[in-house]
């Protein structure tokens, strides 16, 4: 959904919520004329009317809020906003004024301020189902369609068949990539607005993308309405995509009707060379279609559309490597679009078909093994460890892959003789490539020969010092072992040696996800995903990544993608059970997580969502058993803080017991020492909080926790050079937390800096605008740095909303203080 669409439905949506408010029923008759030209669409009239009302009347809180409202109707979003505010400042509440500032935010592409403000307000909104469109607007605007249409969902029940709602919310499904639910959806709209022609041509659009042969009949009503109304632009448009609709369906005489049409009406209209591009490319006259290409693109040159069509011309000229070139490009800034995707899947066949490969020279062999490793893979990953050694055994002449791979089906079926005899048997044979004698390598850690694992591949990298598949295998088996940094090390020889290798970008984006760094891990999945559209295991990782980011629809759309072409892999699975954990939908939560248990995951994968769940219904007894399990199937940090979080809610005996059981295994984890220093804090021990905190710092200058809370204490205590020190350093760290900006915001104030305090504690207060310390705090910057006015405003919203805070006295005191001196 483009912001354009986004804007144009804010003043529909403004404009309902302002009257169903009752904020507009003064009977003068300015007010009836504010009204009728609102009505009309004249919204300049009705700002200027509006404008007049608020100057006559500039204390009234309703007159400011109805302005903002007007302002929002005629697209100046900013002056909505600020008008919103002051009616806010004058005394309405948050559920008043709630509406109409997300509504202007979702007009200015603010979509995550717009979210956080229809969230924290929505148990206060006195129209809950506009509260929910609007946040539908603002979860199409950051792309998260599933979230977009829950609520759309809710707002469509409470007012069936309500137009707004109606367009929203297919906007939300065609955003999902269900085109067929979008048709319906908009189908639904065209009959409560048949007149309404745009809506029309949309649904065309849809239709056609869905493959639907009612699209022809769809365009050719918007062309005949268009006509009778002289609106040649228009019916331009839906005469090309009933030429679109034409080529789809290899109707090439109704193409040339189409274009023949847009030639008589204006022959170098965008409709008209777009027609053209298309209709020469399926006729194979590339160089017709170049020319009308290159005009669009001088036009318009971020058009997809034209992009996308310039790429389908190198594809049929064969120039392959431009194309992939071209469409990288457009995933780039559009990473969804699906044509650019499938186009490059495309390429990606045309390159195996091209290949000399094995698959050329014996295919019938090739596709066989493939056969025959697959089988056995999907047996390994359902845990079907007999059916896997079944398969292998068979095999007359296996390949090293497939020796491989019979070693781990019997690692699983615990025959460890018999696995010891195949790895020994893959070592022994001559290796072919380096890949065999990775593979034996790999075959002689899976049977507990670390060892001789580790000479094979010293033996190898000697051999072979530049070779990056040798260092990704030693980074591989130094995780094995237990030894990061080395692994660290020795995946980013490989990434140097190779930086194209798949293998390697996977095992790289692995490597970030085990230490938090999504944004790393997205960044090099993402293209992985599109140069390889089948890959389970990609597939799998990026919605890991998604999920680390809490990007839920990104994160389960993907992780069903993976389930499509491995229905039995553990890790997508157990990100649908996560996404659904993070969703509050406990009941599909505690489906997945049956159905994760049937294909056998890692325990402490199952022990953990189990935990999880229990947690999520607030049975923290059974939470904390289960973190506990899993913990002991494989120790970590991450379960040891969440039994600690768990047995700490469930007002267990000792909660800390967990964090100190897994800090003597691993004294080095700091953020779990932290987390403990930050419980001692809480149990009234300030001095050994205090100490505990400098001792993190020591080993991890960077640990946020331990930064923001001495910095605060250091606060307290009168230190300020050495608060605004540590504050600074955390905000440098963790600046996206709006505790962290206060911190840092307050440090700076109380160290006579209040001019460069107050942006950064009015962004810390956009961010929790219901938070009185921090307000508290940028009030009092304001009024050091001359900002008394604004000052003011702050503290009266502080002190006459009822909210409880430490400081609660002090900012009436300040109050008293700013109007003293502003009478005198």
């Amino acid at each position: 959904m483009s912001r354009r669409s986004l804007g144009m439905i804010a003043p529909l949506l403004t404009a309902l919520v302002l009257v169903g408010c009752g904020l507009i029923d003064n009977p003068q008759r300015d007010r009836e004329q504010l009204e009728a030209a609102r009505r009309s669409g004249d919204y300049r009239a009705a700002a200027v009317i509006a404008r007049n009302l608020t100057d006559k009347n500039p204390r009234d809180a309703g007159l400011r809020l109805v302005l903002a409202g007007v302002l929002a109707d005629a697209g100046d979003y900013k002056g909505a906003y600020q008008e919103a505010e002051r009616a806010e400042a004058l005394g309405l509440s948050p559920s008043q004024t709630s509406i109409v500032m997300a509504q202007s935010l979702i007009g200015q592409g603010q979509y995550q301020r717009a979210l956080d403000i229809a969230s924290g307000n929505d148990s206060f909104s006195t129209n809950t189902v506009e509260m929910a469109r609007v946040r539908g607007w603002a979860y199409i605007g950051l792309n998260r369609p599933a979230e977009a249409r829950t609520e759309l969902d809710t707002a469509l029940r409470a007012e069936p068949g309500d137009l707004p709602t109606l367009l929203a919310l297919a906007a939300a499904i065609e955003q999902d990539e269900d085109t067929n639910a979008a048709v319906a959806m908009l189908r639904k709209a065209a009959r409560l607005d048949p007149n309404n022609l745009p809506l029309q041509l949309e649904l065309g659009k849809l239709e056609t993308r869905a493959g639907d042969p009612a699209a022809a009949k769809t365009f050719a009503a918007v062309v005949a309405a268009a006509n009778k109304r002289h609106d040649d632009n228009l019916a331009q448009v839906a005469i090309e995509y009933a030429g679109v609709d034409a080529l789809q369906r290899r109707d090439l005489a109704g193409a040339r009707d189409a274009l023949a049409a847009l030639t008589r009406m204006a022959p170098e209209s965008d409709a008209a060379l777009g027609m053209r591009a298309r209709l020469a490319l399926v006729e194979g006259k590339s160089a017709e279609a170049d020319a009308a290409l290159n005009s669009l693109l001088k036009r318009n040159p971020e058009s997809v559309e034209t992009r996308l069509l310039i790429a389908g011309s190198y594809l049929q000229q064969g120039k392959y490597d431009i194309a992939r070139g071209a469409l990288k490009e457009i995933l780039a800034a559009n990473p969804r679009d699906l044509r650019a995707r499938r186009m490059l899947a495309d390429i990606a066949v045309s390159d195996r078909l091209r290949s000399d490969g094995p698959l050329a020279t014996d295919p019938q062999a090739a596709r066989e093994e493939s056969k025959r490793l697959e089988l056995a893979e999907r047996h390994i990953a359902a845990g079907r460890f007999a059916d896997a050694v079944s398969t292998l055994q068979a095999v007359i002449k296996p390949t090293a892959r497939e020796r491989l791979l019979l070693v781990r089906a019997l690692v699983g079926a615990g025959d460890a003789t018999e696995a010891g005899r195949a790895a020994e048997a893959l070592a022994s044979q001559a290796p072919d490539s380096d890949a065999e004698s990775i593979m034996s390598a790999e075959a002689m850690l899976l049977v507990g020969r670390k060892p001789r694992a580790i000479a094979l591949l010293e033996q190898l990298r000697k051999r072979r010092p530049a070779s990056a598949s040798i260092w990704l295998a030693m980074s591989q088996l130094e995780g094995v072992l237990g030894r990061p940094q080395q692994a660290a090390s020795d995946l980013a020889i490989a990434a140097e040696r190779d930086p194209n290798d798949a293998s390697i970008r996977l095992q790289s984006a692995r490597a970030a996800i085990g230490r938090h760094d999504a944004a790393t891990a997205v960044r090099l999945l993402e293209p992985l995903a599109q140069e390889s559209p089948g890959s389970a295991a990609v597939l799998a990782e990026l919605a890991s990544a998604y999920l680390m980011q809490r990007r839920l629809p990104d994160a389960e759309r993907t992780a069903n993608e993976a389930l499509t072409n491995e229905p039995n892999a553990w890790l997508p699975r157990s990100v649908l059970a996560s996404t659904a954990l993070m969703a509050n939908r406990g009941d599909e939560a505690r489906e997945q997580i049956k159905l994760l248990a049937r294909v056998r995951p890692p325990p402490e994968v199952l022990g953990d969502l189990q935990g999880e769940l229990a947690a999520s219904i607030g049975d923290f007894g059974a939470a904390a058993r289960e973190f506990g399990q899993a913990y002991a199937a494989r120790p970590s940090g991450a379960l040891a803080q969440k039994e600690f979080r768990a047995r700490l809610a469930g007002n267990q005996p000792d909660p800390a017991g967990p964090l100190r059981r897994w800090i003597a295994r691993s004294p080095d984890d700091a953020s779990s020492r932290a987390l403990l220093a930050q419980f001692t804090e809480s149990t009234g021990d300030a001095a050994g909080a205090e100490r505990a905190y400098v001792a993190v710092l020591r080993d991890d200058a960077n640990n946020l926790i331990a930064l923001n809370n001495l910095a605060w204490m250091r606060l307290q205590q009168g230190k300020h050079a050495e608060a605004l020190h540590l504050a600074g350093n955390a905000f440098r760290v963790g600046a996206a937390s709006p505790q962290v900006a206060d911190t840092y915001g307050w440090a700076l104030a109380e160290s006579g800096r209040a001019k460069e305090a107050v942006p950064i504690l009015r962004d810390a207060l956009t961010k929790l605008p219901r938070n009185p310390m921090i307000r508290y705090h940028l009030a009092v910057a304001l009024a050091s740095s001359g900002s008394q006015d604004e000052a003011i405003t702050h503290l009266e919203l502080l002190t006459s909303g009822g909210a409880v805070f430490a400081e609660q006295q002090a900012a009436r005191e300040l109050l008293d203080k700013l109007r003293a001196a502003a009478r005198g």
